[in-house]
């Protein structure tokens, strides 16, 4: 596989998809190729680009097929409500993953996200950005992939505003709704809760950072516990309180159990029929 080298690298391939369009298109680099226009890493060895807009997605599909990319792979496909993702590969061995707005179903390319980012290339159809050090961070943080925490940590030595971090992970939420998001807090790959575990990795990081991390994920872990003792039928609220603190020494207070219903509800996970609770119908779990 051919890497790409630096910045220059990057902003040439850029180039190239731009030679294919006649209409404007917004692109944003994330994962390896964000850290390399960073210049955090040397090289990398895919591009990963993010579109916020479905029609901008389909032009650069389109580009890349027309200079030899071929669909590899479409990992989303099988999920409702969550953006579409797209490998790609070159007739060299590169490999572009493609991005509709939501980054495999984790975080989306938010308002914020986009303001912070630095632009690196512009040419007659394409302009190209790169995510903040900080939105590098928090993707990083939530993809739960053995190999980001060293990026993670050029990230953390390199200088992060990490108030920003943390309001742009409350921002995000919720992160999904229905069945993909009771899937990620089942299975325990929600964002929340890999973030806080990845975290954990560093020392040193701000303690009102940590502690807004780990309350969010709290959060999760409670409506995942809700979930847990409804897999079995409905439950009279109080009856579903009492269950919950009994059975868990993490959660003393209905009142904590009364806040994850409701957000569930929110969600579209639980339903509420007067006094009872109950998953709801069109929500399967493994």
């Amino acid at each position: 596989m051919s890497p790409f080298s630096g910045r220059e690298a990057i902003t040439e391939f850029l180039q190239d998809v731009d030679d294919q369009l006649d209409q404007s298109v917004e692109v944003y680099l994330v994962g390896g190729s964000a850290m390399t226009a960073h210049q955090l890493k040397d090289q990398t060895k895919d591009i990963d680009l993010v579109l916020g807009v479905s029609e901008e997605f389909e032009l650069v599909r389109n580009a890349l097929l027309d200079i030899g990319f071929v669909v590899e792979n479409e990992p989303t496909s099988e999920f409702e409500g969550v953006g579409r993702t797209l490998e790609l590969a070159g007739e060299t061995g590169v490999q572009v993953d493609l991005f509709e707005e939501q980054i495999v179903g984790k975080l989306r390319l938010s308002t914020e996200m986009c303001e912070r980012a630095e632009r690196i290339y512009g040419g007659e159809s394409v302009a190209g950005f790169t995510l903040s050090k900080e939105d590098m961070f928090l993707l990083k943080g939530v993809a739960g992939r053995g190999y980001d925490p060293e990026d993670m940590l050029a990230l953390v030595r390199s200088g992060l505003q990490f108030s920003v971090v943390g309001e742009e992970l409350e921002a995000q939420l919720p992160v999904n709704t229905g069945t993909v998001e009771a899937h990620q807090l089942y299975s325990y790959s929600h964002p929340l809760m890999t973030f806080e575990q990845t975290i954990t990795r560093f020392d040193g990081l701000p303690s009102g950072f940590t502690d807004r991390v780990e309350a969010l994920a709290d959060r999760a872990f409670t409506e995942r516990t809700v979930i847990e003792h409804l897999q079995t039928g409905s439950l009279e609220i109080e009856v579903l309180y009492r269950e919950v603190t009994d059975n868990d020494d993490s959660i003393d207070r209905p009142e904590t159990v009364r806040k994850a219903v409701t957000t569930l509800a929110e969600k579209g996970i639980v339903e509420r029929d007067g006094v009872d609770v109950s998953l709801a119908e069109e929500i399967s779990l493994p």
